[in-house]
C-alpha cells in the first residue's frame, strides 16, 4: 500500500514539473541550473583561494600546522603498555611578521624627551566605606605628568588617572595614615567633572618613600 501511494505522488510531481516547464518554457531551467551551480560550489572557496594566494604573509595559516597532523599518525592505542603511547605535541612554524613588542620600534623611541623620569609601582587609597590600597603602575614625564596605568604591560596604555604635577599640592600625611604614605591634591584630567581630590599614596618601604 505504502509503495502504491509514493508511486502516486511521484507521478502526480511530475505531470506538475511537466506542466510548468511547458508554461515557463526555460525560465525554469535556468533557475534549476543556476541553483545547482550554486551548491556545487563549496563554502570556504573564495577563503582558500586567499589562504593559498598570500600564505607566506600570513601570520597564521596550515601551512604551518602539519606537524602535528603528521604527529597525531604516530598515536596509537593498540600498545598495552602506556610507556610507549606517543603523545602529538604542537610546534608551529616560525612566522617572520610575528613581531614582538620589544622589537617595534618607531621614531624617536629613544629619545631623550619620551623617556621617564621616574617609573614604578605605587599603592593608592581607594573605596569609599571600606578603604583599602591598590597597587598600579606609575609613570612621571619629562611634561610633569603623573600617570597611572593598571599594569606594566602593553595592554594597559590607557591610563586611568592623570595628574599635571604643577598644578597639583603635596601634602603630608593625616596622623591617622599609614607609614610611607604621601598626598597628592590635584584634579584627574580623565575625569569628567575634573575636581579636585586628595590621593593618598603608600610605597612598600622607606627608601622608596626617599625617592618620591
Amino acid at each position: 500500500m505504502e509503495s502504491q501511494i509514493f508511486e502516486i505522488c511521484k507521478k502526480i510531481f511530475n505531470d506538475m514539473s511537466s506542466l510548468l516547464s511547458n508554461y515557463y518554457g526555460d525560465s525554469i531551467n535556468v533557475f534549476a541550473d543556476l541553483n545547482g551551480k550554486l551548491g556545487s560550489i563549496p563554502n570556504g572557496l573564495e577563503w582558500k583561494k586567499f589562504i593559498d594566494a598570500n600564505k607566506e604573509k600570513l601570520i597564521s595559516s596550515k601551512a604551518e600546522d602539519g606537524m602535528l597532523e603528521s604527529n597525531l599518525d604516530s598515536l596509537s592505542l593498540k600498545t598495552p603498555n602506556a610507556a610507549e603511547l606517543v603523545i602529538p605535541t604542537y610546534k608551529p612554524g616560525r612566522n617572520s611578521l610575528k613581531r614582538d613588542v620589544k622589537d617595534i620600534t618607531f621614531a624617536n623611541d629613544s629619545h631623550q624627551a619620551t623617556l621617564p623620569i621616574l617609573e614604578g609601582v605605587l599603592s593608592k587609597k581607594e573605596g569609599t566605606l571600606s578603604k583599602k590600597y591598590v597597587s598600579y603602575y606609575y609613570v612621571i614625564t619629562r611634561a610633569k605628568y603623573l600617570l597611572e596605568f593598571q599594569s606594566r604591560s602593553a595592554e594597559s596604555y590607557q591610563p586611568t588617572l592623570v595628574l599635571y604635577l604643577p598644578e597639583c599640592m603635596l601634602k603630608p600625611p593625616g596622623k591617622k595614615d599609614d607609614a610611607n604614605t604621601f598626598i597628592i591634591y590635584g584634579k584627574d584630567a580623565t575625569g569628567v567633572l575634573k575636581t579636585r581630590k586628595n590621593n593618598i599614596f603608600k610605597t612598600q618601604s622607606s627608601d622608596e618613600y626617599m625617592v618620591c
